[in-house]
This record gives C-alpha cells, structure tokens and sequence, in this order.
C-alpha cells in the first residue's frame, strides 16, 4: 500500500510538472522553484533522493518536518471544522468516496502499456479502423465529464446508454451515503485534467456465442478549479496548489462495447471511480 503510494506521488509529479511547463511558457525561466508535488511529498514523510522516493519514518524526520506536517494536519482540520473547502461542517472528511467497488488505479503498468499497444492494433484492424488511443482519450474526458456532472447533480436517469444499467444502482446506492460537499466534489471539468492515460486494453472471445467485446480503462488526473485562478506567475500558481492539495483527484472509469458481428453498438461505462491520491495510507 504505501509503495503504491510513493509509486503515484511521483508519477503524478511528472505529470504536473509537464502540465505546468505548458502553461507557463511565457514566464522568465530564472524562476526557480520546487515542485509542487514533491514539497507536498517531503512535508508528509516522503523524501526525494537520487531520483527516487523513500519514505522517511516519523523518528527520523526533521524538527522543521514535523513543524510542516502537524501544521499541514491542523490546517486540514480547521478546513474540516469550519466548514471551508471540500470539507464538512460537521467535520467530516469528505473521503473515502468510493462509487463502485473498482481497484484504484493511477500509475501506468508497463506490461499492461506494451500489450495496450498490440490490442489497440488489433482493434483498428479488425473492428473499428477510425481507432486510436488518442482519439478514444479526448472522446473519454468528455464523456467523464459528462457523467461526473449527471452523479454530482443525482441525475441518474440521464446516464441511460452512458453507463452500463447494472452499473446504475450500485453507483446510486453508495452516492446516497455522500454529503453535499462529497457530491460536488464528484464534478469534473474537462479543463480541469491535467494529466490522462489508457491503463489496460481487454479483448474479451466468447466462441460459443461469437460474441466480441472490447473493454478500456482509462485514468484521468485532475486539479478543481485550476482554470479559475488566473496565476501571475509560476510561484503563485504552485502557491496556490499547495494551500489546495484536497484538489487533486484521480478518476478511473471503464468502457466497454460489444464488436460482435452485425450489432451496432457503441462506448458505455461499467466501472468508475474517483479518489484523492495525496492519502498515505495507514499503518
């Protein structure tokens, strides 16, 4: 669980990094400053060195550290308290929000990339020759955005032929459980994504019934409201993030359709998810 943890803190750094790069392109490059993601890394424990992340136990950090984490913590209670935030007047963090009952996912797996690669082959040339991932990636952003919006607003009546009919309740079911707070937070944006990947490709043969279906799981990183700050510059925009890091989400959503001979199908949603993935996890 925490190498897991470690493994997606610095994933998700290069993909801010990259994100911010193309934003800021116009800024003086004499601005130097620490990323984002890594200073949030090293308050919590998690310490770079030569290019990888360790964890640091509670024992061996600095005083200055420790000053940062408790800081950080009474700073995520009093958001929580006061209702400011994501979080809840009643105190009540808003995770975890857990949708559906679907492994997280938000680094890519290079096995899973290299066979993706082969499957994404096989799908334009024999099913759908307009194929490609970075087509089937722009379409999945608007379509998470879509469908995010309809569940935030408990409009599941307009996810008909969006996601999957035995999909529906469960997701209803553990959205009656959220908070107002936990429900908007569900919302995304398509400007919000900073960050978007296939995670697997799964061709599925059924031989006695010829049935053919494709399923893709697709990964999005994201940062609410990152469109409406307006920064002046790279270190008012890393500033603001790091007051905000309850910003950042993780989405995992799975498509499938069926590519069987004759039928006339297209996307829909089976599995989904959204999750904050700036939480160490317990010991």
């Amino acid at each position: 669980m925490r190498g897991a943890f470690i493994a997606r803190s610095a994933f998700i750094t290069g993909a801010m990094r990259s994100y911010l790069s193309s934003k800021v392109k116009k800024m003086s490059s004499r601005v130097r400053i620490l990323p984002l993601l890594q200073r949030m890394c090293s308050n919590a424990g998690f310490l770079r060195s030569s290019g990888t992340v360790a964890y640091a136990p509670l024992s061996t950090r600095s005083r200055q550290q420790k000053e940062n984490l408790k800081g950080h913590q009474q700073l995520t209670s009093r958001k929580s308290s006061t209702g400011g935030g994501w979080g809840d007047g009643d105190g009540r963090h808003r995770f975890p929000v857990k949708l559906m009952d679907f492994p997280e996912r938000t680094v890519p797996d290079i096995v899973k990339s290299f066979r993706n690669r082969f499957f994404g082959f096989l799908i334009k040339g024999y099913y759908d020759t307009t194929f490609s991932v970075d087509g089937f990636l722009e379409g999945a952003v608007q379509a998470v955005s879509c469908v995010s919006s309809c569940i935030s607003e408990g409009n599941f009546a307009d996810l008909k032929g969006l996601v999957a009919d035995e999909a529906v309740p469960e997701i209803q079911n553990n959205y009656a459980d959220l908070t107002y707070q936990q429900r908007r937070w569900l919302k995304v944006k398509s400007s919000e994504i900073i960050g978007k990947f296939v995670y697997e490709i799964g061709m599925m043969f059924d031989d006695d019934t010829d049935q053919r279906f494709v399923e893709i799981t697709v990964v999005l990183h994201g940062y609410h409201n990152i469109e409406d700050n307006s920064p002046s510059s790279l270190s008012d925009l890393y500033s603001h993030m790091g007051e905000n890091p309850d910003n950042f989400y993780v989405c995992n959503y799975r498509f499938i359709r069926e590519f069987t001979r004759g039928v006339e199908d297209s996307w829909t949603i089976n599995k989904l998810n959204h999750f904050l993935p700036f939480v160490p996890p317990s010991d």
